[in-house]
């Protein structure tokens, strides 16, 4: 084991020098780009007259769809993680300190809320995670707080 250990690191010295870079969230993660930013993302309820709401959540400023995006330990932007903070406290009274650090506290606290889901319990914030998860919805027109609420509730 600590033979193979050892011919993987290796390996990926000799890629790093050679320019190639090597993804250590999973091949999933670094098929995406890193959620670079967070934003108000604006939404319909069709079941309370069409109201618009919003939340925020993090984005990627160059993904072709804003939640097309990852965010994994010590590879994120503080922005983008103070969103994730925000809901996991919000929503499952996770009690971090927002202070968008995606570290031990904020991956512990991902795992237990993917693993409730019944998602891939891997402390990597992506789709999949985004559209599950649930998240603090906001009112467009006042402002006023509705609930916390997945992507999936809201379209199904």
């Amino acid at each position: 084991m600590q033979t193979r250990h050892r011919v993987s690191a290796f390996a990926v010295s000799l890629l790093m020098l050679a320019g190639i870079s090597v993804a250590t969230a999973g091949s999933a993660a670094a098929a995406l780009p890193v959620c670079n930013t967070a934003a108000n993302v604006w939404d319909t309820d069709f079941t309370n007259g069409a109201r618009d709401f919003t939340t925020w959540e993090p984005v990627s400023t160059t993904a072709t769809h804003f939640n097309q995006c990852v965010l994994y330990q010590n590879v994120s932007s503080r922005t983008a993680v103070k969103a994730l903070q925000t809901a996991l406290n919000a929503c499952y009274g996770k009690g971090l300190l927002v202070d968008g650090y995606f570290g031990n506290g904020t991956r512990s606290a991902l795992v237990a809320v993917q693993r409730s889901l019944g998602r891939n319990p891997d402390g990597v914030f992506g789709p999949d995670t985004e559209f599950w998860m649930k998240w603090p919805r906001y009112w467009a027109d006042n402002g006023s707080y509705w609930g916390c609420f997945s992507t999936w509730e809201i379209h199904n």
